[in-house]
């Protein structure tokens, strides 16, 4: 039995192999990305824009993004600092396309607590195989919850997410796409992953020693429609 799941296992590793090394070997620069996430003396990670996660006052990080030449805007949902804040603010067109995902989701948001910001959420141009590239393999992997959808419409997606020690990586993948996860679009979590995901729906982590082909493979199971 063991020798038959082994032998049904290698074609599907041997085929997510393949795909990695194809998005690998695909014309993508990723450059500026390198560059704008290497560590620096006054920015190493988690640390994004010159906002450090669990260290930059939440009136420091307005002051960095109302004077930053990528940002277009700012919108302050919660205006007492002593309370917990959520900054939002939308990227000017000609910012990098690593930071840009489309016209409806061109944003990113600072989590504050306490007036200290806690966690960057940005919304991404990178494609999920690309940020597995980069970043390597996570810590852990889950799948957060989401709710709600119309009657008899879809299901809503189910975004598989990569937990490493000092972010969370997030694939936005449809059920019907989840052979496709490596393209969907990447969304960032810089900061503590705890904090933030204690502000969402996880279903429980299962460890990297779980090969990704099989998390993939049991999402598809049993979470997507037949």
């Amino acid at each position: 039995m063991t020798s038959f799941l082994l032998k049904l296992s290698l074609p599907c590793l041997a085929l997510f192999t393949g795909v990695l090394l194809l998005i690998h070997a695909q014309p993508y620069d990723d450059s500026e990305l390198r560059a704008f996430f290497a560590p620096s003396d006054n920015c190493a990670m988690p640390c994004f824009m010159g906002i450090h996660p669990g260290m930059t006052p939440v009136t420091d990080a307005i002051y960095i993004l109302q004077n930053h030449h990528w940002v277009e805007k700012i919108i302050i949902q919660t205006p007492d600092p002593s309370a917990s804040q959520q900054i939002n603010w939308h990227w000017r067109d000609d910012a990098p396309p690593f930071v840009r995902s489309d016209k409806l989701r061109n944003w990113g948001t600072l989590y504050v607590q306490t007036g200290i910001v806690q966690n960057i959420d940005v919304m991404t141009g990178i494609p999920f195989g690309s940020a597995w590239l980069r970043w390597g393999m996570p810590e852990n992997y889950t799948l957060l919850t989401q709710t709600g959808g119309p009657i008899g419409g879809p299901i809503p997606p189910r975004p598989l997410t990569y937990i490493y020690h000092d972010m969370i990586v997030i694939g936005w993948t449809e059920c019907a796409d989840f052979g496709r996860f490596w393209e969907a679009k990447t969304e960032m979590i810089l900061g503590d992953p705890d904090i933030w995901l204690k502000s969402v729906l996880p279903y429980p982590p299962l460890p990297n020693t779980t090969p990704v082909t099989r998390f993939v493979h049991d999402v598809r199971t049993n979470f997507c429609p037949a």
